[in-house]
């Protein structure tokens, strides 16, 4: 056992450097180079990253894994890019679960093999074996927080590649903003590019040869400064010489500026802090506020400005508790509107003062029921005024809302009811309305027969609708006239037309008897016409054409031109000159009929 305890210590000795190389990740510093560091670094929260690192350090060396690992994890918080601490953490955690797991042989043995798979850089491999050996000894809690450092890390890993990928992305699109001209924003592409891979050589050469070129604006910042100074915009002069600054962190010119635009922006401030306080002092907390609000919007993140901010919410706490102290004393003496208007103000310096709302809701409470007479005769007086605009329901409402206060109310129960009643009689003629309008929807559609059920059985509820009636009228009107075409047609022998005719009759009046009737003798008249025309046919022998083919078709399309043109004298005689030539032509014959028909009809009128 002690063998296999000295091989696992060498393993956890060969991972500080075989896997440091493997992955390219940064051996941790010595303690030379730390404090070469540490000099050049002026920060107090670095240097006690250092100073704490060092501790970490020494621990990790004596043995003292978990303490090592306490101090590492400090120094993050202290240091969030302090590379080495991360790689160092998963070493002084897999030497303490490996001196948790000597008593477990078959977790030992599991774990060792993950070790080995992690030398060789098969993350995955490892994660597998030392799970594997969590199920052997489940309650580890140090083996289940290394393995779950080890999935952060294989997460890592495949970060590091997606961003080696979106590095080269972002420099791609910073060379197309290079040429657009747009220098700045391919700069930001570049530092994040940088930020991804920060070996990106390529991207580097490039931000170097715009910030070469950004450098020569520095004039333009100082210029814009002192514009805004003389406009006495001091917090954006002052943004400027420090943009300026960014580009070029030398120039003296443009510190003196940043200097004195600083120097009279805490001189302003000064000033400003000395008369908030004298309005305090003089209890004038409008002014005080207006101070606080006015170089808030200035400078909202001065130190000054932010300390003097915190001050100014003790004071309102003081203030606050001064008016109440007031108020309740008003609101023993029954003085409401004095009281309400210290309360007000006490909640408009702290809304959320929560005596200062129930005080402000007792009040209220005792006005209501003060006042409550007074308010239910404005209401019915505005109910009398909806009433009387054409608004009854509202009128209904406001003076059921009365009489859920007073039921006993006798002259607005009264108006209820007469305001019911007539509501309920507006209802009857909206639906009477409703279904009139029904019946017009279907005789738009040309469904007249629906729409005369539909008025019909309106004129049976309100046979005084009148709307109703002249509509029936009309429809009445027309199936006398559509009758009295249907026996001209009739008449005239034109049965093709009247059976049309009746037919229209029909669907206007489908209970029509003379209708009916007339339809089928017209129809059977029809008939027998065709049947003798069909009977003459068969006895008058076929008679070839005089003329070929082509020949009829040009009469034919002379005739069709002549039709279009209006001359219908030039198209009839085209027409029946095929006729005389080819008896049995279908075709001119019924444009013959037809155009006779037309010509019939332009005569008479």
């Amino acid at each position: 056992m002690k063998n296999r305890i000295l091989f696992f210590c060498f393993f956890i000795c060969f991972i500080s450097f075989s896997h440091a190389k493997s992955q390219d990740e940064l051996k941790p510093l010595s303690l030379e180079e730390l404090n070469k560091y540490n000099l050049i670094s002026s920060s107090s929260l670095y240097r006690e990253a250092v100073r704490v690192y060092r501790e970490g350090l020494i621990k990790y060396t004596t043995g003292d894994f978990t303490g090592a690992k306490r101090d590492f994890e400090k120094v993050l918080k202290l240091d969030p890019l302090h590379a080495d601490c991360y790689q160092l953490i998963f070493k002084a955690s897999i030497h303490g679960t490996a001196l948790k797991l000597k008593t477990e042989p078959k977790a030992f043995s599991l774990f060792e093999k993950g070790i080995t798979h992690y030398l060789s850089g098969n993350l995955e491999e490892t994660l597998v074996n030392w799970e594997q050996s969590l199920n052997v000894v489940p309650d580890n809690k140090k083996l289940l927080s290394l393995i779950d450092l080890l999935k952060d890390k294989i997460s890592k890993n495949s970060t590091e590649k997606d961003n080696i990928k979106r590095s080269e992305e972002l420099f791609l699109s910073a060379v197309e903003l290079e040429l657009e001209g747009k220098n700045q924003e391919a700069i930001a592409r570049l530092d994040k590019a940088v930020q991804l891979n920060p070996g990106h050589e390529n991207a580097l050469m490039l931000k170097q040869k715009l910030n070469n070129r950004i450098s020569t604006s520095k004039n333009a910042y100082l210029t814009a400064g002192r514009t805004q100074i003389l406009n006495g915009k001091l917090s954006l002069a002052l943004t400027s010489f420090k943009n300026g600054l960014k580009l070029e962190p030398q120039n003296n010119e443009l510190k003196s500026a940043a200097e004195y635009v600083a120097n009279q922006i805490d001189s302003a401030i000064a000033g400003a802090i000395k008369n908030y306080k004298s309005q305090i002092k003089l209890g004038n907390m409008i002014m005080a506020n207006k101070i606080i609000y006015d170089y808030q919007q200035l400078y909202p993140k001065h130190k000054d400005i932010i300390s003097l901010q915190k001050e100014h919410k003790g004071n309102i706490k003081t203030v606050v508790s001064r008016y109440i102290k007031k108020a309740d004393k008003l609101m023993a003496d029954n003085e409401y509107d004095r009281a309400e208007k210290l309360y007000t103000t006490a909640l408009r310096y702290d809304p959320d003062y929560a005596l200062a709302g129930r005080r402000l809701q007792e009040i209220k409470t005792k006005r209501e029921l003060s006042q409550q007479n007074d308010l239910i005769a404005r209401q019915d007086a505005e109910a009398d005024k909806f009433l009387a605009g054409g608004f009854p329901e509202k009128a209904l409402s406001i003076w059921n809302e009365i009489l859920k206060n007073q039921p006993e109310h006798k002259d607005v129960t009264r108006k209820v009811e007469r305001v019911s009643k007539m509501l309920k009689s507006q209802e009857t003629n909206q639906k009477y309305d409703k279904l009139f309008q029904n019946g017009l929807a279907q005789y738009r559609k040309g469904k007249i027969n629906d729409a005369k059920k539909m008025w019909m059985a309106l004129l049976i509820e309100k046979p005084d609708y009148d709307k109703a009636k002249s509509f029936l009228k009309k429809i009445e009107q027309r199936i006398n006239q559509e009758t009295k075409t249907a026996k001209s047609f009739t008449s005239k022998g034109n049965w093709n037309a009247a059976i049309r005719a009746w037919k229209t009759v029909l669907q206007l009046d489908p209970s029509n008897n003379l209708a009916k009737q007339k339809y089928a003798d017209v129809n059977l008249l029809l008939q027998k016409e065709q049947d003798k025309k069909a009977k003459s046919l068969r006895k008058t022998p076929i008679q070839k054409p005089t003329l070929p083919p082509a020949k009829i078709e040009e009469l034919f399309q002379k005739g069709l031109v002549h039709y279009k043109q209006g001359k219908y004298s030039e198209a009839l005689k085209e027409w029946q000159n095929i006729l005389s030539a080819d008896p049995s032509n279908k075709r001119a014959a019924g444009y013959i009929k037809n155009l006779k028909a037309k010509m019939e009809r332009l005569k008479k009128l």
